[in-house]
């Protein structure tokens, strides 16, 4: 590999990315920012594992109606 540099179907993509799939995790975050809530929202849960120093994993679980609510 060169400059952090790999090949896909021929073309130079960058070897790290920073994908957000979790659209449960971006609603939390947004409910967070709106409320000024500093700690978790009553009825979320939620575990982030990091893999390795590129790859971190955020479960988030809805553990009540009040939890589902916020990030409907």
């Amino acid at each position: 590999m060169d400059n952090k540099f790999d090949k896909i179907n021929g073309e130079n993509v960058k070897e790290t990315f920073n994908f957000r799939t979790d659209l449960a995790s971006e609603r939390r975050e947004l409910y967070r920012k709106a409320n000024s809530i500093e700690n978790e929202i009553n009825g979320i849960e939620s575990e982030k594992q990091e893999i390795n120093e590129n790859i971190a994993v955020e479960r988030v679980k809805i553990t009540n109606e009040e939890g589902q609510k916020a990030i409907r």
